[in-house]
């Protein structure tokens, strides 16, 4: 079927590159939206709130969508001079460890430092033929596309979706086990690129890599979180930021040996008057005598500590070993020295 521009506007239009169609696989539609826009409405000058009210969107999608096509090549965004307003309101750059993927097919290496297995990963992050293609073909690749862009609220550039089938693909990570990464970072406030990647290549390297594995990882850090909270309020604990042996010791206490309140309290107390303050590795191994004796109450963990464990036993000297002079206690009686002076005979020497 052929078209034509019909006659009111056959004269009255835009140039777009033709570059732009290959990129419509993997450009979304607000993307398309702002392209549109910048050939026809912006004159060299882009607006994001002018572009926001054309398109429908709000300015950070036109800001992201500038930065797209920035990024593809088909923009070139001059730098403004000192005095000069500038032509678009800077795009927050992603952090330095983030994978660029350029325009051409040439694959980018992986980021500095990121390892897999214990070792420096040499495996090139895919590039973006094969991002469009595993997309095409795959349904679930396409659907975690969908579902992180949504998750994380923002479009994904082409640099995150090569490192999304990095993760996907290369370390055989399952699409709702990276969708439970992003999740977490995104609810701690670190929804960023690169703290997504490096927390997911640390998954794989620990072998969380099934759904059953990462729901009981993270109910053990949210665990770990307010297990250390409950015992901050019990017994009225100053420290802000505890370290991770602190919390998972609380962890323990709390949701693994199940300890009461009032043991905890009787165990604390009890640390705090053998060391003059409350030490968690001391008071780690009072919580575990008490939980190995299946102490309850208050009155049965005091009980327990009542009854010092006896000191180990000194190891007798051997028998075969002669006693020597250092063996035996000092002498200072003079008569004693006398008799040694007599019972002494000189040896004489011995001739050549």
């Amino acid at each position: 079927m052929q078209y034509a521009w019909e006659r009111p506007y056959a004269f009255d239009t835009a140039a777009i590159p033709k570059a732009a169609a290959q990129q419509l696989k993997l450009a979304s539609a607000p993307q398309v939206k702002v392209l549109v826009w910048l050939a026809c409405a912006g004159q060299g000058e882009f607006d994001a709130a002018a572009c926001a009210a054309a398109c429908g969107v709000t300015s950070a999608v036109c800001e992201e969508a500038f930065s797209y096509w920035v990024q593809c090549g088909l923009l070139c965004a001059d730098t403004p001079t000192a005095g000069q307003a500038p032509a678009a309101k800077p795009v927050a750059a992603e952090p330095v460890q983030e994978i660029a993927v350029p325009v051409s097919e040439t694959a980018p290496t992986p980021s500095a430092g990121m390892t897999v297995g214990g070792a420096l990963s040499q495996t090139a992050y895919p590039t973006r033929a094969q991002v469009v293609q595993c997309k095409a073909e795959d349904a679930s690749f396409s659907a975690l596309l969908e579902t992180a862009a949504s998750k994380l609220g923002k479009i994904l550039s082409p640099s995150d979706m090569s490192v999304f089938l990095y993760l996907y693909r290369e370390l055989s990570l399952p699409p709702e086990v990276i969708l439970m990464v992003i999740g977490y970072a995104v609810q701690h406030g670190k929804g960023k690129m690169a703290y997504i990647e490096k927390t997911a290549i640390g998954w794989a390297q620990d072998g969380i890599n099934t759904f059953e594995a990462a729901d009981a990882y993270l109910q053990k850090l949210e665990q770990r979180a307010q297990a250390w909270d409950t015992l901050c309020e019990w017994l009225s604990l100053d420290a802000v930021r505890p370290t991770l042996a602190q919390k998972e010791a609380a962890r323990r206490w709390i949701y693994e040996w199940k300890l009461p309140r009032e043991v905890i309290e009787a165990a604390a107390t009890y640390t705090t008057e053998k060391t003059g303050k409350f030490q968690i590795n001391y008071a780690d191994r009072v919580m575990e005598r008490l939980h190995a004796c299946g102490a309850t109450t208050a009155d049965a963990a005091k009980a327990e500590l009542a009854t010092e464990p006896a000191p180990p036993k000194k190891k007798a000297p051997s028998k075969s070993r002669m006693k020597t002079a250092t063996d035996r206690a000092p002498s200072y009686d003079l008569d004693d020295y006398e008799k040694m002076v007599r019972r002494h005979r000189p040896t004489p020497p011995k001739e050549d």
